[in-house]
């Protein structure tokens, strides 16, 4: 499976604001943004992955898992040349998600980045892709029928499709049609505390990233 160039930038920082009850509630274009620079840095990326994981060990909830999850993602994303590192990401972005909440939007935003985390892990070795393929694809179906306007389970099924080779399911006419469709729902998207918000500068790089292929 051909591993996407598209650098997956902005979501979660360690978060410093609590409410009365205790819940994370930090803005998620603030998370946004803060990831997204710092995002060139893998090193940095992991600290704040490793910050998240603790956070959720300590008070599991869907926000901080979620974010624990894809922190891990992007910082395995961006460590692929060191396999056992990226490994170990990816097992932490699939634990984590194990805690997030089962309501269908969130089951839908999890299930996708746990077919994203599959994704990576196919990519540093494909000979799981026999089992994690298939795995993969279900996952984005379910995810896609709980939520077929989420704008970033239409860019990880994207992105699945972009990259997986023809023969197994990949189309890269499909993969533009969703990332098209992505496009104005990421960006009409209402941002709310202890939501994902990411997934604008990542859709628009990758249908940059169609045009010159």
């Amino acid at each position: 499976m051909k591993l996407a160039t598209v650098v997956l930038v902005g979501f979660a920082t360690m978060a410093n604001a609590q409410t009365e009850s205790g819940t994370t509630q930090i803005a998620a274009e603030v998370r946004d943004r803060q990831l997204g620079e710092i995002a060139g840095e893998p090193e940095r990326v992991a600290q704040v992955a490793a910050n998240w994981l603790a956070t959720c060990k300590a008070s599991p909830n869907g926000d901080s898992c979620y974010q624990a999850a894809y922190a891990s993602y992007l910082a395995a994303s961006l460590q692929l040349q060191d396999k056992d590192r990226a490994a170990g990401h990816i097992v932490a972005c699939a634990q984590s998600l194990a805690s997030v909440s089962t309501d269908a939007t969130m089951k839908a935003e999890a299930d996708a980045l746990l077919a994203g985390c599959y994704g990576l892990s196919i990519a540093i070795n494909p000979a799981k892709g026999r089992s994690l393929g298939p795995e993969s694809a279900r996952l984005l179906d379910n995810a896609m029928r709980l939520a077929p306007e989420n704008p970033r389970v239409l860019f990880l099924a994207a992105n699945r499709l972009f990259n997986t080779p023809e023969m197994w399911g990949g189309d890269k006419k499909e993969a533009r049609d969703l990332l098209q469709r992505a496009l104005p729902l990421i960006k009409a998207e209402q941002a709310a505390p202890n939501r994902p918000a990411w997934g604008l500068s990542q859709i628009e790089r990758m249908l940059r990233q169609m045009e010159v292929e």
